[in-house]
């Protein structure tokens, strides 16, 4: 049994010591240690991530479709924020500080901590 295959068309590849990503028509070969696909493109997953069809960082994520710094941005729902010095949470859209206030979680409101949720039970 070969070891060798096709990527894409017309690239022979070594099954045992590489990597072939295929999608809609676009090919990648590489070498097969520490990597993955991410669609048709090849990243190396000690130091990246795929995500929806995407090569990101350990330091970055996605917002919607932009890619942003974990380190200096934070997203609540679609919204990019620059990261706060305080203690931060999201409430829908909404970027708050935990120490000061709270998210009544069904209206996605953030109010004072000293304040009760309405219509949320304990």
């Amino acid at each position: 049994m070969s070891d060798n295959g096709c990527c894409g068309e017309h690239t022979l590849y070594n099954k045992s010591s590489q990597i072939c990503c295929e999608n809609q028509g676009f090919y990648s070969v590489a070498a097969k240690e520490n990597k993955e696909c991410c669609l048709h493109k090849i990243y190396d997953v000690r130091s990246h991530s795929c995500k929806k069809g995407r090569i990101l960082s350990y330091q970055e994520d996605l917002c919607g479709k932009k890619k942003y710094n974990i380190y200096v941005k934070i997203c609540c729902d679609r919204i990019l924020y620059d990261m706060p010095q305080y203690l931060s949470d999201c409430c829908g859209s909404q970027l708050y500080d935990v120490n000061t206030s709270k998210c009544c979680r069904g209206t996605k409101t953030v109010i004072a901590n000293n304040r009760e949720c309405c219509g949320e039970g304990k």
